[in-house]
């Protein structure tokens, strides 16, 4: 773009006063004059002259085309009240050739069955539709156009012409009938007397004659009523099929009326936009007023120039020059004012176009708006949404009825279950109340056990406070029995440390029976011959089972039963070895028997504590017997061996028969002391398998023991155990009171059980009937789904068919469309050339106008031309360094400056465009070639 059409760079070069003083007296809004202090100044201010230029031109084009599309939509108005003035013929003329084909249909029996078939063909081809006629058409040339019309006007010509045949038949052939039925009372009354007796034959021939050929007319009458019953039938099967085309008729209507109201809506916006169309031209108005007042202003001031101009001027051609500048530009200004006000002129006329028909369009649209609140029923009830719905309402009543049918067997269902379910609880109470009965019988027979208890308990109370009397008395015993139980304790110390001494010696003792045995062995070598009493086959005996339960004792002995042992376990000292064996075993049977009494004692004590710990306490401790056994056996047979050697010698003597006699009574005497041993170990077994019977050996025990021992100390014995028997009565009636609470509790607990068990089967009914009510629900909900596809099914059936139509209505819209954008595309064409020319022109002459206008400013022709060489060096200039001309550009934002400054803002790095600060690389500028 040529910057000399900028008028602000035209001020700014100028420097002489007079044009200054112009330049403040002459206020021209739309070119106002500003200061300008650089090339980028002088830019903007084309930029926005070249905008404004731009505005004018597009508002121009928007004014022609609103008249072209306000145009086109009055053609468009007028082609569719003459495409309904079409449907209506069209309509009309379809309807009156349906009414002749029924015509034909009902009246006609004979012409119609033969071109029945061709008929209906020609009417089903030809009218199937409303507008199928009238599309064909808009789709043939003119020719051919009035060939199908012609054939449309001969199809009814020649329908109404068998119509009128038809009628025709039907007047001859009643007449003909009615001329039948006459002809026989006329012949009856015409025929006298006589000649009925001459021609009596004639005449009943005659009335058979003519009696046949009425019922032959009558038959064939009956035929045709028959035939037309038939067709008739036919007919209303026609009529039902029509029917449903009239329903389908009217879901198109129905669809137009919904095109209608789209095109209401799309009136409304155009409404709208035609507003705001109004509202933008009355600004244009304004706009256009304030310039030409600006106008007005500008010729007064140019008239007021021109007188100043036509005074005395100087001898220069150069005035005159200018003085025919002026007249001329005045001359320019009166025409550009007047075709302005033509067109203002023009644009009042169209306000007022545009102020009507915004108000015609707001009356149709209140008209509409109008027609669609107050809808008519038939018209709602024929549309297809309440169609649907009131198949959907039906639906839903039979699914709401079967659902209530449901509800009530489930009510029934759930009637029933509470009835067996309070027929259980019923059964359920009665149990608790006789197992209520059962307890209390069995309470209070616990209670009156109870109270015997109590009296005897009272008795044994009394009795052993009378005990503790005794006992007071016997504290005196007690401390001496003290004194001799330490002393014991004492003793059994030193014992323990002899038994493990005895220990050590019994290890001696089994490697010196080992040694024996070998010795034994050869001396039965040499005692074969010779008679031999055995002393060592007993201890043998003893020996061998004692020994294996030595092992045994040993590693199961308790730390508790190793320490009663060790009390308990006293042996031989290695002085009374060399005493007789008599006296030894008077010793050792003395000894044992106070370990039984020891052991008695210690049983009571073993009484107190829990069955388990009892019954392994008295296993260990016939372990240990056995062994101390084992062991006194072991050192007799130690000492026997010892002193066989000796008696060697004497084996075969008197003294040593003596001897053998009595160590046989002493074995005799230790095997029955064994076999007490035996039978009290029997009955301590026996003891310990029951309570009871423990409980009564333990008091002969205590008896045998309170015998041997002082009168004083079977009293404390006898109260000790009465006291005990006294207290296991109480613990045995507290256990059974505590087992009848306890079967209390457990019925309690298993009432509570069973009401858990209700609880739960009522829990599980209600899950089982929830389970049943969603399956019935999920059961309805698929029922549902089928029936809704069904549904579905036959509504897209429906529609598809719909669509098909309207697909083939959206298509010959579509074409007649394309052909109107084609032929409107065409004109918008042809008006663009002439406005692109229109503006070339403007632009010429905008051109002329701002020379002229510059040429004024000016004295001469020569300061000007000097004056647009200034300004275009300027703007050759580079405006970074203001010396060298501009030889290079960017090719991103397209700004000009010399090779120079690009290459030296590159170098250094800065690498922005100094005007829009945009980047750039090294192959973003390029170099320019301006010939001037």
């Amino acid at each position: 773009m040529s910057k000399r059409s900028s008028p602000s760079s035209s001020a700014d070069g100028s420097t002489s006063e007079p044009v200054i003083k112009r330049m403040r007296q002459v206020t021209f809004e739309p070119v106002r004059l500003c200061s300008i202090s650089s090339v980028k100044d002088i830019d903007n201010q084309v930029l926005r002259s070249q905008h404004y230029k731009l505005c004018e031109r597009f508002r121009h084009k928007d004014r022609i085309i609103g008249n072209l599309e306000q145009k086109v939509r009055d053609m468009e108005e007028k082609q569719n009240q003459e495409y309904s003035i079409l449907c209506t013929v069209d309509r009309s003329w379809n309807r009156f050739d349906e009414d002749v084909r029924l015509l034909l249909q009902r009246f006609d029996a004979e012409t119609t069955l033969d071109n029945e078939g061709v008929m209906k063909a020609e009417s089903d081809n030809e009218f199937t539709s409303e507008n199928h006629f009238l599309k064909v058409l808009s789709q043939l040339n003119s020719e051919e156009i009035g060939d199908k019309m012609n054939q449309r006007v001969e199809f009814s010509k020649r329908a109404l012409a068998k119509l009128v045949q038809v009628f025709d038949q039907l007047i001859s052939r009643n007449d003909h009938i009615a001329a039948l039925l006459e002809d026989k009372p006329l012949k009856a009354s015409s025929n006298s007397a006589v000649e009925n007796e001459l021609k009596q034959e004639e005449i009943d021939e005659s009335t058979k004659f003519s009696s046949e050929q009425i019922e032959e007319k009558l038959r064939n009458e009956l035929k045709s009523v028959f035939q037309e019953n038939s067709k008739l039938q036919r007919l209303i099967t026609n009529l039902q099929a029509e029917n449903h085309r009239l329903s389908n008729h009217t879901a198109s209507l129905e669809d137009r009326v919904v095109t209608a109201e789209m095109r209401c809506e799309e009136m409304s916006r155009t409404v709208e936009d035609t507003r705001f169309e109004l509202e933008n031209a009355w600004l244009e108005v304004n706009k256009l007023d304030y310039r030409l007042a600006d106008v007005i202003n500008e010729q007064k001031l140019k008239a007021e120039s021109t007188k100043n101009i036509e005074e005395p001027v100087k001898m220069n051609g150069i005035n005159d020059e200018q003085a025919n500048i002026t007249k001329k530009k005045l001359e320019e200004l009166e025409k550009d004012l007047e075709i302005r006000n033509e067109l203002a002129a023009n644009r009042l006329s169209e306000i007022d176009e545009l102020t009507n028909r915004n108000k015609e369009l707001a009356a149709d649209l209140e008209r509409k708006t109008m027609e669609l609140k107050y809808l008519p029923s038939s018209t709602i009830r024929e549309t297809p949404d309440y169609k649907s719905l009131h198949t959907q309402y039906t639906s839903l009543y039979d699914e709401c009825r079967q659902l209530r049918q449901q509800a009530d067997d489930f009510r029934k269902q759930i009637i029933n279950l509470n009835e067996a379910h309070a027929k259980q609880l019923e059964f359920n109470e009665s149990e608790e109340a006789q197992a209520r009965l059962r307890n209390a019988e069995e309470i209070l027979s616990l209670q009156e056990t109870l109270n015997l208890m109590k009296s005897e308990y009272e008795n044994l109370r009394l009795e052993f406070e009378q005990n503790l009397a005794a006992r007071d008395q016997s504290d005196a015993a007690d401390k001496e029995y003290r004194a001799l139980n330490n002393s014991f304790a004492l003793q059994n110390k030193q014992l323990k440390e002899e038994t493990a001494r005895f220990k050590r010696k019994w290890k001696d003792a089994v490697n010196m029976l080992a040694r024996s045995q070998k010795e034994l062995e050869a001396e039965r070598k040499y005692r074969e011959t010779c008679i031999i009493i055995e002393l060592h086959e007993e201890p043998q005996e003893i020996k061998s089972p004692d020994a294996h339960g030595n092992n045994h004792t040993i590693e199961n002995s308790d730390s508790l039963l190793r320490d009663s042992d060790e009390e308990e376990g006293e042996e031989l000292n290695s002085d009374e070895m060399n005493l007789p064996i008599e006296h030894r075993h008077e010793k050792l049977i003395t000894k044992l028997r106070k370990r039984i009494a020891n052991l008695k004692l210690k049983l009571e004590i073993v009484k107190n504590l829990g069955s388990d710990e009892r019954e392994r306490f008295d296993l260990l401790v016939k372990e240990r017997r056995l062994v101390q056994e084992r062991d006194t056996l072991k050192e007799t047979l130690r000492k026997l061996t010892s002193n066989d050697k000796k008696e060697k010698a004497r084996y075969y003597s008197e003294d040593a028969k003596k001897r053998i006699r009595s160590l046989d009574e002493l074995c005799e005497k230790l095997r029955k002391d064994l076999a007490n041993a035996k039978q009290e170990e029997e009955g301590l077994m026996n003891e310990m398998e029951s309570t009871g019977q423990a409980f009564e050996e333990t008091i002969e025990q205590n008896a045998r023991v309170a015998q041997q021992l002082k009168e004083k100390e079977e009293a404390n014995l006898r109260l000790m155990s009465e006291l005990i028997k006294a207290s296991h009565a109480q613990k045995k009636s507290k256990e059974e009171r505590d087992i009848s609470q306890e079967q209390i509790t457990a019925l309690q607990h298993s009432l509570e059980a069973q009401q858990l068990l209700s609880q739960r089967l009522q829990e599980k009914e209600r899950v089982l009937l929830q389970k049943t009510q969603l399956l019935e629900q999920e059961l309805t909900l698929k029922d549902q789904a089928v029936e809704s596809h069904k549904r579905k099914a036959v509504e897209s059936s429906q529609s598809s068919i719909d669509l098909k139509l309207q697909l083939e209505k959206m298509t010959t819209q579509l074409n007649e469309t394309q052909e109107a954008v084609s032929s409107k595309a065409s004109s918008i064409e042809v008006l663009a050339t002439k406005i692109k020319r229109l503006e070339e022109d403007k632009k010429k002459w905008k051109s002329k106008y701002d020379r002229a206008k510059k040429i004024e400013q000016f004295e001469n022709v020569d300061q000007l031309l000097e004056e647009e060489n200034r300004i275009l060096k300027a703007d050759l200039t580079c405006p970074s360094c203001k010396v060298n001309r501009k030889n290079a550009i960017f090719t991103k934002c397209f700004h000009m400056f010399c090779f120079d400054c690009i290459k030296q803002l590159y170098d250094c790095r800065r690498r922005r465009c100094p005007k829009c600060n945009a980047g750039f690389g090294a192959n973003d500028y390029r170099r320019v070639y301006i010939n001037t």
